[in-house]
């Protein structure tokens, strides 16, 4: 699974969103493999996340805070990854940190070193938190308008790790969400390519009756990981 994490600097909103829905496509390219999910995304306010993976299997992942549920109705197995950290996938992340005040900074550790602006661009440079420190020299990123457009992580070397552009913004409300993300990611064996698009983006309308009350079936045993 490809990890993006993504920093921005906070801003208050008076819009509550209590709950959305949304259609993805994740592709993934690295050396001479290639992958795409297809499927629904479901946000119920304050950080209940689930995903019906429709292609390239159906399944279904339950995000609740340090605790991710894959279930795969077809085959009637689940899996329960517990972590002792909050859980990030690239294919929601940027879509739930763009309704977070402070797009998760405070929860990832990274402390505001510094901020340019210029017309109506604003830069703002990130110092990781101590844990990655070692490793990684800090983030920068830039907004337009008050938009986010892109967004880089840099190796304690000065080298690029990690690349993100973002694109077609979708408004609602104070909220600006892009629906097209593009990343690269640098390592020392290969270049991992990403793109998700978002669309049908719906906000503060009424879940089906199965998202509200989604359970995985009794009889269906849970084998429980630890992440």
């Amino acid at each position: 699974m490809f990890f993006i994490f993504l920093i921005s600097p906070g801003t208050s909103y008076a819009l509550i969103i209590n709950n959305a829905t949304v259609e993805f496509k994740r592709n993934l390219k690295q050396k001479n493999n290639e992958e795409t999910i297809e499927g629904f995304l479901y946000y119920r306010f304050p950080d209940r996340v689930l995903a019906s993976i429709q292609k390239p299997i159906k399944q279904w992942m339950s995000f609740d805070s340090n605790t991710v549920i894959i279930y795969y109705p077809e085959d009637s197995i689940a899996f329960k990854f517990i972590s002792s950290y909050p859980v990030s996938f690239s294919f929601f992340e940027t879509f739930l940190n763009v309704m977070k005040e402070d797009f998760g900074v405070c929860d990832r550790g990274y402390a505001l070193k510094n901020h340019q602006t210029k017309n109506d661009t604003l830069t703002t440079y990130w110092d990781p938190p101590y844990i990655l420190s070692k490793t990684i020299e800090g983030l920068k990123l830039v907004y337009v308008d008050n938009r986010i457009i892109s967004s880089e992580l840099k190796k304690q070397s000065g080298e690029l790790l990690l690349k993100s552009s973002y694109r077609n913004h979708h408004n609602y409300g104070e909220y600006c969400f892009p629906q097209e993300i593009s990343t690269t990611l640098f390592t020392d064996k290969d270049t991992i390519l990403e793109k998700i698009i978002y669309k049908n983006l719906v906000f503060n309308d009424s879940l089906p009756g199965e998202i509200l009350n989604f359970k995985i079936p009794q009889g269906v045993e849970i084998e429980e990981i630890e992440w």
